[in-house]
């Protein structure tokens, strides 16, 4: 097993301070070859990636993971799951992506650094990228998407509900994200509108079972999750991402984040156009959106291992 070490990394923005929750992984034993922050999805947390993490140290990757404002051990009480920050929820959640990246690669800075997100982390990692880009050698996106019509209008929307109303969680939002997502596997047997997540039923019960997933967003946080998916997809996102970053993006062919693939292809598109020239990505006939939890969790991993190893 790898060496796991906790702790909390402060993060100054505007008149906050956020204590945020982190693992470290290293390798033990083994001569590190690289360095990979993880950036979890919404509605969860970093616990989740915990074997993943360790796989991963135990190829001679150091691991970071991190839970998000609003998520997990970062939020200091119940009333903080599923709050970001009233004013500029987004923008914390990228200054946080931002300030845990320099302050990992800082820790081994004679590594090549590589960021992996997934779902509302790899809209974070998007927006991370066009900010400190040169500081990484390789960009994963999991469960990643494109920009969807009406996105603008929804954030804005959104924005208002977060002006009059930033704490209140609407059942009814929370309910119908699950619904629209779920639309397409509604008619088999139901875990709470939670087919869409995986393939595998044994993770959706343990999704259910989690105290820390699951946890109904306020006004706030979808207005947060809104505003970083917008900026990580409108047309002309990558335009500050460095062209020589390489990438990989993997997802389930039945995720309706990345529009059953459509949304995956789309993002490739962008980059391409860019000028990144280094460029893969692969859709897992039948899977979801959780890929990382799927019965070929295993399988998932060695892609990207591999990949990772390929560049370093």
């Amino acid at each position: 097993m790898a060496i796991k070490n906790f702790g909390y990394h402060r993060v100054e923005f505007e008149d906050i301070v956020t204590k945020v929750f982190y693992t470290q992984y290293l390798p033990e034993g083994k001569k590190k070859i690289g360095s990979v922050i993880i950036l979890h999805g919404m509605q969860e947390h970093s616990g989740r990636y915990d074997e993943f993490a360790n796989y991963l140290a135990n190829h001679g990757l150091a691991v970071l993971t991190y839970d998000h404002p609003g998520h997990g051990k970062t939020a200091r009480n119940e009333e903080e799951l599923g709050f970001i920050y009233k004013k500029k929820p987004g923008e914390l959640l990228i200054k946080v992506g931002i300030s845990m990246s320099e302050f990992f690669n800082s820790q081994h800075p004679e590594l090549p650094h590589f960021i992996l997100g997934h779902s509302l982390g790899s809209f974070i990692t998007r927006n991370v990228i066009q900010k400190i880009g040169e500081q990484f050698r390789g960009v994963v996106l999991v469960g990643t998407g494109s920009s969807m019509n009406g996105g603008s209008i929804g954030s804005l929307f959104l924005g208002l509900l977060n002006k009059v109303s930033a704490t209140v969680r609407s059942q009814f939002m929370n309910d119908k994200f699950g619904q629209i997502n779920n639309a397409k596997f509604k008619d088999e047997p139901n875990f709470e509108d939670l087919n869409w997540l995986s393939l595998s039923e044994k993770n959706r019960q343990n999704y259910l079972d989690d105290q820390l997933s699951g946890i109904d967003f306020s006004n706030n946080a979808f207005y947060g999750a809104a505003q970083v998916a917008h900026w990580g997809t409108k047309s002309n996102w990558c335009k500050n991402v460095p062209k020589g970053l390489s990438f990989l993006l993997i997802s389930g062919e039945d995720d309706p984040i990345g529009d059953f693939g459509n949304g995956v292809k789309q993002s490739v598109g962008d980059l391409l156009k860019n000028g990144n020239k280094d460029v893969l990505f692969h859709l897992y006939p039948k899977l979801r959106h959780e890929l990382l939890n799927e019965e070929v969790k295993k399988e998932v991993y060695f892609e990207i291992f591999e990949w990772i190893q390929e560049r370093v």
